[in-house]
């Protein structure tokens, strides 16, 4: 054998060799890409089978050449280079299908790795909606178990306003107690403290406050026509319950209505209307802005106010001839009181309506039937009167000069 034969024969050999190592390679990448899932594996087997057979084939075109060689040994040295450099050329062709397959593989692994970040993605958004979910439900749960609580909290409340009701003495039992006894037994069956002390500085209105725990449902009717005439001042009491229970500027129209009490008698005695009575008043007088917060009824109402009714007003001196000549004239007179004396701790408003033949002055007096039935001397009231305010209302006669 010639060297030129050994070389060829040698090349023979290593390209089968290499063929050999490549397919096993490819065979093993198969394997364990078989793991990956059924598509990548089957595409991996396809190319691993593709290149074995590759391979194969071109070792074989090679040792059939290699023969072919053999026998003819004279054969020129340029068909020695042209089989090496076909073997070169088959060598390289091996190469490229392993760099395929690799290829492949990496496109593969890619593939999956984006199907996992997506899967990955998808399963943490369905995470923060169940999340959201679950927040919003146990928002909903503890808004009903709030309403629940809050509706049991309105039932229990209501049981108790009627055990409370059902236990309560008879007007009878009650009137027999004192004053002091009475405030004690009103205050365990929570009557607001507000009509508990105006009953404990007014005693005449015991009964008023008594009947807080009787409240009529509905309330009873606040019509006056029947107490109206023109020319006559009734004596409304603030705390009549057909009004006394009701609100004025926060507090119980009772405690706080004397001023729109005192207006309704000047204007319900001088027109003869029955539209204002004691709590309409009140309401109006809240309104134009009469009442202040912390001191009850503004004195400009004594004035500003009666103007808006339509009546005349002056303010009276304090001397015996001009009460005297206002009220002789048929002019009721509004009196503010002051704290400490025998009208009022606080303040308070009543208004005189007449003088009899022995100078003494009739009054209403909104807190008291006993102050109010009977009559008082121009001493006795003038020490413990702030201001005085005379009305006339206007009905064709009135003279203007006459009274101011």
């Amino acid at each position: 054998m010639t060297r030129q034969q050994r070389q060829k024969q040698l090349m023979k050999h290593m390209l089968i060799a290499a063929a050999v190592i490549i397919a096993a390679i490819l065979i093993i990448v198969g394997v364990v890409r078989a793991g990956h899932g059924g598509k990548q594996s089957a595409e991996v087997s396809q190319t691993s089978a593709s290149a074995q057979n590759t391979v194969t084939a071109e070792a074989a075109s090679v040792s059939s050449e290699t023969d072919v060689l053999q026998k003819n040994s004279g054969t020129e040295t340029a068909e020695t280079d042209a089989a090496q450099s076909a073997a070169s050329q088959e060598a390289s062709a091996v190469q490229q299908a392993g760099t395929a397959g690799s290829t492949q593989e990496t496109v593969t692994q890619a593939d999956t790795a984006s199907e996992e970040e997506e899967t990955s993605g998808t399963s943490m958004a369905e995470q923060s909606l169940v999340e959201k979910l679950s927040v919003e439900a146990k928002k909903n749960l503890e808004t009903e178990k709030a309403r629940l609580a809050k509706e049991e909290e309105e039932r229990e409340r209501q049981a108790e306003e009627e055990a409370m009701k059902a236990e309560v003495k008879d007007r009878e039992e009650l009137s027999q107690l004192s004053i002091d006894e009475l405030a004690e037994y009103l205050r365990n069956k929570e009557v607001p403290e507000e009509l508990i002390d105006f009953m404990e500085e007014y005693p005449e209105a015991r009964e008023f406050v008594t009947d807080y725990l009787y409240q009529p449902d509905p309330p009873l009717s606040k019509d006056i026509s029947g107490e109206v005439q023109k020319g006559v001042f009734p004596h409304f009491l603030q705390w009549d319950e057909r009004w006394g229970y009701e609100n004025y500027g926060g507090s119980f129209f009772a405690v706080a209505g004397c001023g729109p009490t005192a207006m309704s008698v000047v204007y319900s005695g001088l027109t003869g209307k029955a539209d204002m009575n004691p709590y309409a008043m009140s309401q109006w007088a809240e309104e134009q802005g009469y009442y202040i917060v912390g001191e009850g009824t503004s004195w400009e109402m004594m004035w500003s106010g009666a103007n808006s009714l339509g009546l005349y007003w002056w303010e009276v001196d304090f001397d015996e001839m001009s009460i005297r000549s206002a009220l002789q004239s048929g002019c009721p007179i509004i009196a503010a009181m002051s704290p400490g004396g025998d009208f009022t701790s606080f303040g308070h408003f009543i208004v005189m309506t007449d003088i009899d033949e022995e100078g003494n002055i009739t009054i209403r007096d909104s807190n008291s039937i006993e102050r109010t039935e009977r009559t008082w001397t121009w001493d006795e009231l003038m020490w413990q009167t702030a201001a005085m305010w005379a009305y006339n209302y206007d009905d064709g006669s009135y003279d203007e000069e006459a009274y101011y």
